[in-house]
Order: structure tokens, then C-alpha cells, then sequence
């Protein structure tokens, strides 16, 4: 099954630093630290539009832009800079609720399958589902609150002068797909249409 998933924008960042909750969580630590020896080191934050249906769609997702990426060599996973999410989720009649600290394909799914149920039993309790910012605890497998209701006036943006905002029109984007060669699974479905071959084994011909 193939899906359209749109691309809103694009941010180029830069780490300011690493923190380190001692003892606990986010929420329960007894103090934290600031690791500044990646400070500087580039980000690209990748926003998307809400196409997703279902937690294992936003794994999916993460899965094949993380073999883009590395095919292209943007990145490598082996590397200490992974690929990190924040997914926001809602279930019907409920408000927005933005879940951070999501490292890895596997760990998206499983932070968006218990914010679901979280948020079914909460309902289903009697509560009414606010929007607010959580924290996915990867040990745990639980989310934990951190902020309640926020704009994007509250996350503090500063804006670089340097770097201006950019409209990425259709003659840009054209060029660029002129340089980029064929992709994984681009490759995947001509090998599968042009010589029928079983996927285990076009997976093994394209990694």
C-alpha cells in the first residue's frame, strides 16, 4: 500500500544542547543536566501535514525516510544523531496533544498506540481531552505531561537573519528531482513489475 504523505515546511536548525534528567524522567528527576558538546550541530525538522490514519502508518513513514535519507547519504543511523519525532494525535472530539522525545521507527508506534488508549480510557472515565504537550518515556512506554496549551508563540522561535524563508516552487523542485537517483522503493517496485522477483529477495538486491 502506497501513501501520499504531504510535506508542510522544512526548518533549518542547530542543537543547542543535550539534557540529561539524573535520577528519573522528565517529570520525575531529581535534577537536570546540560550537555553542550553537540551544540551547533545542524538540524533539519521535517514537518508534515496530518495524512497519518494510524500509528503504524507514522512508523512506516519514519521507516522509509530514514532508508531515503541514508541512501542519499544525509545521514546514518549508525551515527549518535538519530532520526527524533514529535507526533501530534487526537481522537474524535478530543483536542491536539503533542507528544515529544520519540527516538526511532519502532518507538513512534508504540508512544502513538499508548497516547491512543491513554486518551480512550481517560475519556471514557468521564474526562475531557485537553490540548497540552507530553513527553514520551521510551523505558516506561508511557507519556508523561509537560505543558499544557501552547501557540507557536510560546515555543520562543528566534529567527536567524542568514537564513530567510524560502518558497521551494515547482521549476526548484523539478531540478532537484532531475539530480536524485533512483530510490529505494522506486527500485523496489520496478524489480518486483520487471522481473517478479519475491520481496525478500528485492529487499536483499536494493539494501
Amino acid at each position: 500500500t502506497e501513501l501520499d504523505i504531504g510535506i508542510k515546511r522544512l526548518h533549518i536548525e542547530e542543537d543547542p544542547a543535550k539534557l540529561e534528567h539524573v535520577g528519573g524522567s522528565v517529570s520525575n528527576s531529581d535534577y537536570t543536566l546540560v550537555d553542550y558538546n553537540r551544540a551547533g550541530t545542524p538540524l533539519l525538522e521535517i514537518v508534515t501535514q496530518p495524512d497519518f490514519s494510524s500509528p503504524e502508518e507514522a512508523r512506516a513513514y519514519l521507516q522509509q525516510l530514514s532508508r531515503m535519507l541514508q541512501y542519499l547519504e544525509v545521514y546514518y543511523p549508525e551515527s549518535s544523531f538519530a532520526i527524533k519525532s514529535d507526533a501530534n494525535i487526537s481522537i474524535e472530539g478530543g483536542e491536539r496533544v503533542e507528544v515529544k522525545n520519540i527516538t526511532g521507527t519502532s518507538a513512534i508506534e508504540k508512544a502513538l498506540n499508548y497516547e491512543i488508549t491513554r486518551q480512550k480510557q481517560f475519556v471514557k472515565a468521564g474526562g475531557e481531552i485537553e490540548q497540552e504537550t507530553r513527553s514520551f518515556n521510551a523505558g516506561m512506554g508511557t507519556t508523561e505531561p509537560l505543558r499544557q496549551k501552547e501557540t507557536e508563540e510560546d515555543y520562543g522561535y528566534i529567527f536567524d537573519p542568514d537564513l530567510t524563508r524560502q518558497e521551494l516552487n515547482e521549476d526548484f523542485q523539478g531540478e532537484v528531482k532531475q539530480g536524485i537517483p533512483e530510490l529505494p522503493h522506486e527500485k523496489f517496485k520496478r524489480f518486483k513489475d520487471d522481473y517478479k522477483l519475491e520481496d525478500k529477495l528485492v529487499e536483499s538486491l536494493i539494501t
